[in-house]
């Protein structure tokens, strides 16, 4: 049973699903990057987003991508499906990028009136683009990539080193005050 007083949190992440020795499999990636193992893999990612107040968990949204890289998707087996149903949405869904699926997940959640306080991510998915388009609905919890984005930081576009200088810099001297 899910509390009333407790803070409410979607919590975002995706998982492998190796295809390797599979052969009549429908728009799979020929090479995804598996980043717990450090290897190249055939298959599917599951982008999942799971409900929870810290004591009930529920999972309320799945995606399975294969790449947004054209190139590497296997298209051997593909069927041709009517642009209206389900099966033709989820092949579309599975050519999308991971930060795509995430922002539609965010939306259907809202139309569906689903209420959490937080969004908790991965540090795959802390990218400024992302980020930001939550933000603007919910607080987001996620460590930050150290890749070269900037940030919008008291009207200022800054990397997060410079972020972290200045906060640091802010604290010792209220120490020596």
């Amino acid at each position: 049973m899910l509390s009333k007083t407790r803070p409410k949190c979607l919590v975002v992440d995706d998982t492998c699903m190796y295809k390797e020795r599979s052969r009549f499999l429908e728009n799979y990636a020929r090479k995804l990057w598996d980043h717990a193992l450090q290897v190249h893999f055939k298959g599917y990612l599951i982008v999942m987003a799971l409900f929870t107040d810290g004591i009930s968990q529920i999972p309320v949204d799945f995606a399975l991508t294969a790449t947004s890289n054209k190139k590497n998707i296997d298209t051997t087996y593909e069927k041709k499906y009517h642009f209206n149903s389900n099966g033709y949405k989820r092949r579309e869904d599975a050519k999308k990028s991971k930060i795509d699926v995430v922002k539609e997940m965010i939306q259907r959640l809202s139309k569906r009136k689903f209420k959490f306080d937080f969004v908790l991510m991965d540090s795959w998915y802390g990218v400024p683009i992302l980020i930001s388009y939550i933000y603007k609905f919910y607080h987001v919890i996620c460590n930050i990539k150290l890749n070269g984005f900037k940030y919008k930081y008291k009207n200022d576009l800054l990397g997060v080193n410079e972020i972290y200088k200045k906060e640091k810099a802010k604290k010792s001297k209220k120490k020596h005050v």
